[in-house]
């Protein structure tokens, strides 16, 4: 099993979701960012918030893989992570399918299924 913590990621509904569900005492260190002294969580329970992100964005075989279409259009991932990658594949551990396309984000598909 794949563990990180909050500090991992910019998100602050991310960093308060791990922090709630980190019951733990026990404080270690993130293999991920390297953080010490942190809770831990593991990651593939952080795959709802990314599947909501994913699904915002427009499939395109021109398009960037997952992980760096999570950090260029939400900028997720702290930059204290040195493998992103295999952050990612944590997450989506059960879920490998997203992991095989490509992704871009489109205003279109905003404007279109936006309700005025």
């Amino acid at each position: 099993m794949a563990y990180c913590c909050f500090n991992c990621f910019n998100d602050n509904q991310i960093k308060k979701d791990i922090l709630s569900k980190c019951h733990a005492k026990d404080l270690t260190r993130c293999s991920f960012c390297r953080s010490s002294g942190v809770q831990l969580i593991e990651a593939e329970q952080l795959f709802e918030y990314f599947e909501v992100l994913i699904q915002s964005l427009s499939l395109d075989e021109n398009g960037l893989e997952v992980v760096d279409a999570l950090q260029e259009y939400f900028s997720i991932f702290n930059n204290l992570i040195s493998n992103k990658e295999m952050l990612v594949r944590s997450i989506f551990k059960n879920n490998l399918n997203y992991l095989e396309r490509k992704y871009s984000f489109s205003y279109s598909k905003r404007l279109c299924c936006t309700k005025i």
